[in-house]
């Protein structure tokens, strides 16, 4: 028995007070004295020394472990404990103190008294150990009077060291000066527990410390990590959507002001050079077209890498193109044209001129919804960034439109071409997309492609995708 290898146990069993020893690690009474076992409702020492404690909630093992901590060095800590005998709660005032084996191992002693305590004192008492807060009392130097269970097992033994504990230091300073003022607060601190960095709601208050009536700071935290974790994430997200649409409108005007200049240098040269029968002026032509697609192929280059994650680079149909000279126009065909810049009205309406076909033009989204409204439309190309009405505005009306003009096909000719662009234009009814610059082959191909009879049947599948 322990007793035996014990030489102070003989003094101890002649004490009035309750005395024991308790091994944390094998979670076992190693001895008691008479008073012990009266006070743990043991009916021997054998029996109470046979006791398996390993069933110890998370709050007793950590106020366990801080006192073999805090005792290390030889000092005496003074605490108010409440054992269960039999399930009977018994309020005592406790003195715990490190005991070293013959074989150095190192044992918690416990001296006790027992206390009369009010019915509510103690189940506050009982809430505060319990409480899911990291709840510490300290002295106005910062020395700790108490610590409940939790804040142990978050921050572990010591004062309040403001430099050691928190990342952003001004706020806990802040808070901590304001509440010695007799300003109570809060403030989020980053603090660096046992577990990590951790985020933590902190509490702070001038209180009087009941046992000596000298003032005291009361000092709560609760770990709120997950919670700032996942508004983080959430502002992250849509600082990185707002981003996103950003480059989006950035890349979208950008391509507008350099794509549209671009249409009308190789629009107008490649209709002069197809017209002209000076062999001459025939050669400076197919230069400047040369040049200007040289130029083209830069600006398509660029805009590729200011959009990494697209794969439309080239603005450019996926389409195929043939030589004109191979392709035979269909029926004569009235087409109707809608853009905001002068210039790519006249290019377009002269290539489609050339080609044998008729057509109208108009400024802008609105425009369009009328013409087709009131005409008899064989092919739509619509310009996307207009005023009044975008091209997309315009290419909804138009499919809620009455009657045939609702399957007018409509193709986007823009320089806004982007996966995601092209995707919000067949959502919103269009057949097909071009992009600026537009050589008159290509023109050519998407008209006999959307303006012949035969693609009736796709454009209504297609608006049935859509709701149309």
């Amino acid at each position: 028995m322990i007793v035996d290898e014990l030489p102070e146990a003989r003094g101890w069993d002649r004490l009035r007070r309750p005395v024991w020893l308790f091994d944390n690690v094998a979670k076992r009474h190693l001895y008691a004295n008479d008073a012990a076992l009266i006070l743990w409702g043991a009916t021997s020492r054998e029996e109470f020394l046979e006791r398996d404690c390993s069933d110890q909630s998370e709050a007793v093992k950590a106020r366990t472990q801080r006192l073999l901590d805090d005792t290390a060095n030889g000092e005496v800590v003074s605490e108010r404990w409440t054992f269960y005998p039999n399930g009977e709660p018994t309020p005592a005032k406790v003195l715990a103190s490190t005991f070293r084996l013959s074989n150095g191992r190192a044992v918690i002693m416990m001296e006790a008294e027992a206390l009369e305590v009010e019915a509510d004192q103690l189940r506050s008492l009982e809430a505060l150990r319990h409480a899911p807060a990291a709840i510490c009392l300290f002295r106005p130097g910062g020395g700790a009077l108490f610590r409940n269970p939790v804040a142990y097992s978050i921050f572990g033994p010591g004062d309040l060291y403001l430099e050691k504990r928190y990342e952003n230091l001004s706020a806990a300073k802040t808070l901590l000066a304001d509440a010695w003022t007799g300003s109570p607060g809060s403030a989020l601190l980053k603090a660096v527990t046992l577990n990590g960095e951790r985020w933590m709601h902190t509490t702070a208050q001038r209180v009087t410390d009941p046992v000596t009536g000298e003032a005291a700071l009361l000092w709560a935290s609760q770990d709120v990590t997950p919670q700032i974790e996942a508004e983080m994430s959430l502002v992250k997200a849509a600082e990185r959507a707002e981003s996103a649409e950003a480059r989006e409108r950035r890349l979208t005007d950008l391509s507008h002001e350099m794509r549209t200049p671009l249409n009308t240098i190789l629009g107008f040269a490649e209709i002069l050079e197809r017209e002209t029968t000076c062999p001459k002026q025939t050669d400076r032509l197919r230069r400047m077209l040369a040049a200007g697609q040289q130029l083209d192929a830069l600006v398509n280059g660029m805009l590729a890498e200011e959009a990494p994650d697209e794969t439309s680079g080239s603005g450019k149909a996926a389409t195929p193109v043939v030589e004109i000279e191979a392709m035979v126009p269909p029926q004569r065909l009235r087409i109707l044209y809608a853009d905001d810049h002068e210039n790519n009205r006249m290019v377009v309406s002269a290539m489609l001129g050339a080609l044998g076909w008729e057509c109208d033009t108009v400024n802008d989204g609105a425009q369009a919804v009328e013409r087709v409204r009131a005409g008899n439309y064989d092919l739509v190309l619509m310009d996307i960034q207009m005023p009044v009405m975008d091209g997309v505005e315009a290419t909804r009306a138009i499919r809620a439109l009455e009657g045939e003009a609702a399957r007018t096909p409509i193709v986007a000719l823009t320089a806004n071409t982007l996966d995601a662009q092209v995707r919000r234009y067949r959502a919103a009814g269009m057949q097909d997309c071009v992009g600026k610059p537009t050589a008159m082959a290509e023109l050519m191909q998407v008209v006999m492609t959307w303006g012949g009879a035969g693609a009736e049947v796709e454009i209504g599948a297609r608006m049935a995708q859509v709701g149309g």
